[in-house]
């Protein structure tokens, strides 16, 4: 059994290495920003969390006997059908084992480990990748949560939920209806809460309100 190695690297690697797979996903992403701990700049991270919005096209469906179109996902085809891009290798969610696995299109989250490279100069081999998947309209809410730390996105989350605004499916919700997220502000704006620097995010005592 392979189990995940919790692999420490030093921000300016972890900060490069996430900007090389960014680099090579952006093409096909509408929007694609580094989340978690290289955002928050932390001295040594463990894995590398990025935050996309695939990139949509509509074509006919081969499937379709009549000839209808279909949405198809560039960053989805990019990842999972060019062998080019063999650097990660896609693993089952929810465990600490290895187990490769095969990513889904509608997927919300695909895991990953990062093989072997040289990056500025140092080798790294093992390092997890958290890629996670939203829409436009959800894009600053999931892209705020990923940030972290842990304690602040779970603070902020209960917070939407004390004043009626939980998050569900993604979407911070008002009445049952979804709530537009855009930009990251955009949710400190609806919850009422102050914005502050992603290095600044350490706890719940962070969350101030406005």
């Amino acid at each position: 059994m392979t189990v995940i190695t919790q692999t420490l690297i030093d921000y300016s690697t972890a900060a490069a290495l996430a900007e090389n797979l960014v680099e090579r996903l952006s093409p096909f992403c509408e929007r694609i920003q580094v989340a978690g701990s290289v955002r928050r700049r932390k001295a040594h991270c463990k894995d590398i969390e990025i935050v996309a919005v695939p990139q949509l096209y509509s074509a006919p469906d081969p499937d379709d006997l009549f000839g209808g179109d279909k949405l198809f996902d560039r960053l989805y085809e990019r990842v999972h059908k060019t062998p080019a891009f063999g650097i990660v290798q896609w693993i089952k969610t929810g465990t600490d084992e290895v187990i490769p696995w095969t990513i889904k299109p509608e997927g919300k989250y695909w895991r990953g480990v990062i093989g072997c490279g040289v990056v500025k100069g140092s080798v790294v081999e093992g390092v997890k990748l958290d890629l996670f998947l939203a829409r436009a309209e959800n894009f600053g809410l999931i892209y705020a949560i990923r940030t972290g730390s842990a304690e602040y996105s779970r603070a902020l989350v209960t917070h939407a939920a004390r004043i009626g605004m939980p998050s569900i499916e993604g979407y911070l919700t008002h009445g049952g209806a979804p709530v537009h997220t855009r930009e990251e502000r955009d949710v400190f704006d609806a919850l009422r809460v102050k914005w502050i620097q992603p290095e600044d995010r350490i706890d719940e005592a962070a969350l101030v309100g406005v």
